[in-house]
């Protein structure tokens, strides 16, 4: 059946989405501006997984989200540097699709799974957001003492600067959340 999406590629190294990602466009990269990070180079994502089975079977079930347009690959525990040399752990849940919306960030207490994969991971990589769901300092894995506010902007300023170093980063960001997300 034909289709319009891009099919990912298979790397030694992860996924690479495909149909134009990295191509020159023949135009100046002084003059591309904030677009200049995303035609520079494929984007690259290292070791991406399937989706827990948990995850897919609560999508399934989920009627009342729209329709995915993409495909969606999981890469789990990826070492975020935070500030004062902890390690912040995330899953990032990669959209196997053209388009790049832009990217969410996710930082939770309560841990990087259910609900908060299905929800947040799962339904917006699904419309083309790359989703970085993390676990806040000394929570899910991450290191450090967790002192609930102490340290969310300084490990989320560091998050944010490790995200502009990603190759699959475009510039655009959005956080959500709910209670102490």
């Amino acid at each position: 059946m034909p289709t319009d999406r891009p099919t990912p590629a298979r790397t030694g190294a992860g996924l690479t989405a495909r149909a134009g990602q990295g191509e020159s466009t023949g135009e100046n990269p002084a003059d591309a501006g904030e677009n200049r990070r995303a035609e520079r180079r494929p984007r690259r994502v290292r070791a991406a997984q399937r989706l827990p089975r948990r995850v897919r079977v609560a999508r399934r079930l989920a009627r009342e989200l729209p329709p995915a347009r993409c495909g969606v690959a999981w890469v789990p525990r990826l070492e975020v540097p935070g500030a004062d040399g902890v390690t912040l752990l995330a899953d990032h849940y990669v959209p196997l699709a053209d388009e790049d919306r832009g990217t969410i960030l996710v930082r939770t207490p309560y841990g990087r799974g259910f609900p908060w994969a299905h929800l947040y991971g799962v339904a917006y990589a699904e419309q083309g957001f790359h989703i970085l769901l993390q676990s806040c300092r000394g929570t899910g894995g991450s290191t450090g003492q967790y002192e609930p506010f102490r340290h969310e902007a300084v490990d989320g300023q560091a998050t944010v600067a490790w995200l502009r170093e990603q190759d699959w980063f475009t510039g655009r960001l959005g956080m959500i959340g709910a209670s102490y997300l």
